[in-house]
């Protein structure tokens, strides 16, 4: 094993300290939601602070109210195909516009990677967000 200077060693310790916290703060709330969905409404709902484990009765109550909805099967139907058909065109689309633009000679080929590189800079969100800045008074 080579050697490892003890200032390294105390460096890693809190990395993995620190790496160990961030991977808790990302997963937890997740975790939560999961637990949460089995347990008892009326008692989480009385409970402060962590929720390690479901809260007697255990319960699949929330799971039940979400699949007898009307709505759930179309949601899920929607949500699959926007996925697949979504996909599948984007690769396509994208596949297509890098071959051409990798070819030598194609023609536009500088406005068009213009437009694909300024697309990147200023995203769609980019105005709405201005403007609720705006609207909220915090510019200057």
């Amino acid at each position: 094993m080579k050697y490892r200077s003890k200032s390294y060693r105390i460096f890693t310790f809190f990395n993995i300290v620190f790496m160990l916290l961030m991977i808790f703060i990302t997963a937890y709330p997740m975790y939560y939601c999961v637990v949460a969905s089995f347990s008892d409404p009326n008692r989480l709902a009385m409970t402060p602070g962590m929720l390690l484990l479901p809260l007697e009765p255990f319960t699949f109550g929330a799971y039940t109210k979400v699949f007898e909805h009307s709505l759930f099967l179309s949601g899920v139907q929607n949500t699959l195909f926007v996925l697949i058909i979504g996909t599948v065109i984007n690769i396509i689309l994208t596949v297509m516009t890098a071959y051409s633009l990798s070819r030598k000679g194609t023609m536009l080929i500088n406005p068009i990677t213009f437009f694909i590189v300024f697309t990147m800079y200023f995203s769609g969100g980019l105005i709405p967000a201005y403007l609720n800045v705006k609207q909220l008074g915090m510019i200057n």
